[in-house]
């Protein structure tokens, strides 16, 4: 399930504001389970893509 903090600074330090971003969670039925290196890599680049629609404002599940 992706998840994205979001700091109000770079840098924050001990009590910062933060946002807590979730979406849908990835399927991973359309993966094969044989091919386990080409798999990682194309989930590394899902989990990406859903992180860069969370900070952009799109798929928003919840705001906590």
């Amino acid at each position: 399930m992706p998840i994205l903090l979001d700091y109000a600074q770079p840098y924050p330090p001990w009590g910062s504001e933060v946002k807590v971003l979730i979406t849908a969670p990835l399927s991973t039925r359309n993966y094969d389970v044989n091919r386990p290196k080409s798999v990682a890599q194309q989930l590394t680049n899902d989990l990406f893509r859903a992180l860069q629609q969370l900070q952009e404002g799109r798929s928003l599940l919840c705001l906590a």
